[in-house]
């Protein structure tokens, strides 16, 4: 059987029954393991032959914002989907980000701007009531109030 993308949930965590990655090494190559990105930090990413892998975490909130950052893009790549457009409103209230690790920030939009309602961590009820996300990048700590962002839908 062959594909052109493969994608495994669970098991990429360093725990005795995490057993992904080292399926991926004995079958493939690992590229990275761990990676900065909160919540998503157990993710890998490697292929087999010419095939792109990556194992997404097990827990719920990790799988999503790694589905989000790197599965989708692959998907829209593969598939030849233009890239998802991002939607730009003001932040109703500042988020604040450590410095050294993409966060995820979950959002509500609210009379023509964005509520952020989840930062780095991804809480099931939040999940279901939002309507988009954003990933504050690496390098920054955030956002001041009323600073346009780009948010990307959760539902198209």
């Amino acid at each position: 059987a062959s594909c052109d993308f493969l994608v495994t949930v669970g098991g990429s965590g360093v725990g005795r029954t995490d057993a992904a990655i080292a399926a991926l090494s004995r079958s493939g190559e690992v590229l990275a393991h761990g990676i900065a990105l909160q919540p998503g930090r157990t993710c890998a990413v490697g292929r087999i032959g010419k095939i792109p892998v990556v194992a997404l975490p097990g827990a719920l909130d990790q799988a999503l914002a790694a589905w989000w950052t790197l599965v989708l893009p692959v998907l829209d790549r593969l598939s030849g989907r233009l890239p998802r457009q991002a939607v730009t409103l003001p932040l109703q209230r500042k988020i604040a980000s450590y410095v050294g690790i993409t966060e995820i920030v979950l959002l509500e939009r609210n009379q023509g701007a964005w509520m952020p309602r989840s930062v780095g961590d991804l809480p099931l009820e939040t999940i279901a009531r939002a309507d988009a996300w954003l990933a504050v990048p690496a390098a920054s700590e955030g956002f001041a109030a009323g600073t346009p962002v780009d948010a990307y839908m959760l539902r198209e």
